[in-house]
């Protein structure tokens, strides 16, 4: 029951640095929170690492983990800049669409076979993305909707995350060892953010606002300990348990919402039945698979 309870924390805990980050986008940027972000998965990972002393790898497995690192800071800036423009219950939801995608991946590039119950799933997560784009999200703070097209970005980082997820998936089978994996992909992402910052162009803009700081602190803890949970749940438990429990992380960041963003955000009917699919459709090629 171990992994099984590290994977429902975890998720709640994403829940959790997803809600304090949407308080302090108010104040500053999607680059500023991923920064944020990336120091306290890298910093925190590393120093469990050294405490505990450097274990037997793969440098096979240490390939595809920095594969999947060099992808992270991109889909946590995606999935930040979503949060800011629809919401963070719209898009919590189709951010954690990204099993849909792998699975996509799997089937069109691997040969993965398509079972029915994988595409009764697929097909629940595509009524769910339908829903929650099917309108604009209206903030109380913003006078005018943001454009259709915002729920783009959430899914373009889904689709990143779908492409990590198996890399990680393979590296952990190579080399179980989840803390060290999560020292390395918050270093290789937070190396490779640093570098981004000097090619003119790709340099994104930092805020520093103290009514941002603290909220963003939060979000970096909650954010890199989830991370370092799921790998070990993953790791430690039979992926066709542990990837429905992560797989209710949008139920999570809807009760967020609702409780602690109200006054930001209007959850609708559509948003709801739209959270409800995708959650079910995930759970459905997570089990079929």
């Amino acid at each position: 029951m171990i992994p099984e309870l590290v994977a429902l924390v975890a998720a709640a805990m994403y829940a959790v640095s997803f809600i304090v980050a949407r308080r302090g986008l108010r104040y500053s940027t999607p680059a500023t929170v991923t920064a944020f972000s990336m120091v306290f998965q890298a910093g925190i990972f590393s120093v469990a690492v050294a405490v505990r002393g450097m274990p037997d790898f793969s440098w096979t497995a240490v390939a595809l983990m920095v594969a999947a690192g060099s992808l992270q800071p991109f889909v946590r800036q995606l999935t930040y800049r979503g949060m800011q423009t629809i919401g963070a219950a719209r898009s919590g939801s189709l951010r954690a669409t990204h099993p849909f995608w792998a699975g996509i991946i799997a089937i069109s590039l691997l040969g993965e076979e398509l079972t029915l119950p994988v595409f009764l799933g697929n097909v629940t997560v595509v009524a769910g993305i339908a829903a929650i784009s099917s309108e604009n999200a209206r903030t109380t703070e913003a006078k005018a909707d943001s454009p259709r097209w915002y729920v783009l970005v959430p899914l373009a980082a889904a689709v990143m995350a779908g492409i990590a997820f198996p890399l990680r998936r393979a590296a952990l089978t190579l080399t179980p060892e989840p803390v060290f994996f999560t020292a390395v992909t918050g270093t290789v992402g937070l190396a490779l953010l640093g570098i981004t910052q000097a090619v003119p162009g790709v340099a994104q803009r930092y805020v520093w606002d103290r009514r941002a700081f603290w909220p963003f602190v939060a979000a970096g803890l909650f954010e890199g300990v989830s991370a370092g949970g799921i790998l070990y749940a993953l790791n430690a438990g039979e992926v066709i348990v542990i990837a429905p429990i992560t797989a209710t992380l949008p139920m999570w960041i809807l009760l967020g919402t609702v409780i602690f963003l109200r006054d930001m955000e209007r959850v609708t009917r559509a948003t709801v039945l739209g959270t409800v699919l995708v959650v079910t459709g995930i759970i459905l090629v997570s089990v079929a698979r």
